[in-house]
């Protein structure tokens, strides 16, 4: 089939202010669940590692909000997969292209009409020893273990404010934050730009990444979503600032799900140009001093590669200081 391209948002405000776009996710998700079939997804462990993960009842379903920026660890979920739709029973699997791609070859030699697929607009997926070594460096600095991660926090406050208003700016760049609560009470709340894990966001990709052959609108899912970013097109009205979900349709599959949600989402039909955006064209580039930064990361550790390879000078230093006083719509100038 033709693929079909939209702008969507949750009409659920509870739903829409936990995700980290326009909450389609968990209603595919509760779909699904409500048929009597299982769900898989990144989630947080007890231990705030990113593992893929089964869930079965709608009560589980929270877990899954929030993009995880990190590779999650597979587990057994392709042998699950297999076992469930042995025994007939409807399968969401949700994960990167590259994990999608596994799946489909695993389960190549079975009649998987069961098998919904949906991928994420990847940009890469920085490795899990960067992502177990920024934590071990929150801890020690604030001396207290984390008890929650949201990587793409939404202030409630300031969502409440968005829908009182009619639209944002086109030239408003939606900004990720990125929450840390810590046992010891804590609560971090940083903007991309002055994350640590952020910023090296680039260099703690594996080198896989830099040649992905799926960064492009050949998708082997069923649907495909994302960020709605708007670098081809003003979304106007429709763009509230509290997020917005891409979804590409790629299947008949993909098609009848989304059509048994209609009601539950506000809908805009795009053309594929309009929604065009760097990892659905190339794979992102990888860093000039990549491998120099790898050899100083393996000598000297986490904490010296965060100093010596992230952002300085003058204007970076301007932008702490206005981010402190709080004058965020200027940062992104």
């Amino acid at each position: 089939m033709i693929q079909k391209f939209y702008a969507i948002k949750n009409k659920k405000n509870e739903i829409r202010v936990q995700s980290s776009s326009g909450g389609v996710f968990y209603e595919l998700a509760n779909l699904i669940i409500k048929d009597g079939g299982v769900v898989y997804g990144a989630i947080y462990d007890d231990n705030n590692d990113v593992i893929h993960y089964r869930a079965t009842k709608k009560e589980e379903l929270y877990k899954f909000f929030g993009s995880k920026y990190v590779q999650s660890n597979i587990g057994k979920s392709y042998e699950n997969v297999l076992k469930d739709l042995k025994n007939n029973k409807k399968v969401l699997f949700s994960g990167t292209p590259c994990q999608i791609n596994a799946l489909k070859t695993i389960t190549k030699e079975l009649h998987n009409e069961n098998l919904y697929l949906v991928d994420i607009v990847c940009h890469g997926a920085p490795q899990i020893r960067y992502f177990n070594d920024y934590k071990r460096y929150i801890e020690n600095k604030y001396k207290s273990k984390i008890r929650n991660i949201n990587m793409r926090y939404k202030n409630p406050k300031k969502y409440e404010k968005n829908i009182k208003k009619e639209n944002i700016s086109n030239k408003v760049i939606s900004t990720h934050t990125l929450k840390l609560e810590l046992d010891n009470g804590k609560v971090i709340e940083e903007m991309d730009l002055f994350n640590k894990y952020y910023q090296l966001f680039d260099y703690f990709m594996g080198t896989g990444c830099f040649k992905c052959p799926f960064s492009n609108l050949n998708r082997l899912s069923d649907i495909t979503i994302g960020d709605f970013h708007t670098f081809k097109t003003n979304l106007g009205k429709f763009n509230d600032g509290n997020g917005v979900s891409l979804v590409i349709i790629n299947s008949t599959k993909g098609d009848k799900l989304l059509e048994q949600l209609r009601d539950t989402f506000i809908i805009m039909e795009k053309e594929k140009e309009e929604c065009l955006q760097p990892a659905l064209s190339n794979p992102a580039d990888k860093p000039k001093n990549y491998d120099e930064f790898y050899d100083d990361y393996q000598k000297y550790g986490f904490e010296y590669v965060v100093k010596e390879y992230g952002p300085k000078g003058l204007k970076y230093n301007i932008k702490k200081l206005l981010y402190r006083f709080k004058f965020y719509s200027i940062i992104r100038s």
